[in-house]
């Protein structure tokens, strides 16, 4: 399940049984990553040191640890013209893609026609689209739960 992260990346959800540990996961997703790697050393790479990647996409197995954060789908990015983290359909994923196509104006038209791509394959998560109360937001409200 690829998303685009509204900044300048993408991350990748492959939904896993819930009986593997922590440790089995993520030896796993680090397995492949490196075999992304070898199999397309032109395009991919594992080195953190972008001045050593020769203009390689990273791909980030380190992202898959306890302590680090992932932007969950719907949600909008910090960053000029209100990008949202995006689920995308494999055939989104084209030399067009940009970050800038998804934004807190372009997403909610796209997920009311095609729905939440996530939905299908992630049925026990426990997120919703809906809207929710929080204290403390005026209006309590935010757009989408996450």
């Amino acid at each position: 399940l690829p998303e685009d992260v509204g900044a300048s990346g993408l991350h990748v959800y492959l939904p896993l049984v819930p009986s593997y540990s922590y440790d089995q996961t993520r030896m796993f997703i680090e397995g492949v990553a490196r075999v992304v790697a070898r199999a397309h050393p032109d395009i991919a790479s594992v080195e953190r040191v972008p001045g050593s990647r020769g203009g390689r996409v990273y791909v980030d197995f380190l992202q898959n640890r306890r302590s680090a954060t992932v932007v969950r789908p719907y949600v909008a990015r910090p960053v000029p013209g209100a990008r949202v983290s995006m689920p995308l359909d494999r055939d989104e994923l084209d030399a067009d893609l940009t970050p800038q196509r998804f934004t807190i104006a372009t997403v909610p038209p796209l997920v009311a026609k095609r729905g939440d791509t996530f939905a299908a394959p992630l049925p026990n998560r426990r997120t919703s689209l809906r809207p929710r109360r929080v204290a403390g937001v005026p209006g309590g409200r935010v757009a989408a739960a996450g």
